[in-house]
């Protein structure tokens, strides 16, 4: 069996730049920065690539500056470039929150978007009473 999965949380670099194919799907692109843990480590940047109404919401929300959640899994593509080969690694976002708007500095609600449904989740929209034994 193998699992291809990746959660990774980190800092928006570039705005998200989408782009439709011939046959009229939509794909995203942007980068993140993972911060480093110690002062010893470098920090880490990767591409992510999103499609459909991820992509869609990715270009609306996911600017420079804004922290996100992604998971996806990951996608390798090798190709050569004056003469040497490259291996070029880049994630597959399947679903994104967001953590932190860009260019403000209070936390607002976390919104999810998956391939299938976008939503925003608030507390309020459950009742809690009704779901306690006590």
């Amino acid at each position: 069996m193998n699992i291809n999965n990746v959660i990774i949380s980190g800092y928006v670099t570039i705005t998200t730049e989408k782009n439709t194919t011939a046959s009229g799907y939509t794909v995203g692109k942007f980068s993140i920065l993972v911060p480093k843990k110690t002062r010893d480590e470098k920090p880490m940047f990767f591409k992510v690539v999103c499609f459909g109404k991820t992509a869609d919401f990715a270009e609306r929300h996911v600017l420079k500056g804004s922290q996100v959640l992604i998971e996806g899994s990951l996608d390798k593509n090798e190709y050569e470039y004056e003469g040497k080969q490259i291996k070029d690694y880049s994630i597959i976002a399947r679903t994104i929150y967001m953590i932190k708007w860009a260019n403000t500095k209070e936390e607002k609600e976390v919104e999810l978007l998956n391939e299938y449904d976008t939503k925003t989740l608030d507390i309020d929209d459950y009742d809690l009473d009704d779901d306690l034994p006590f």
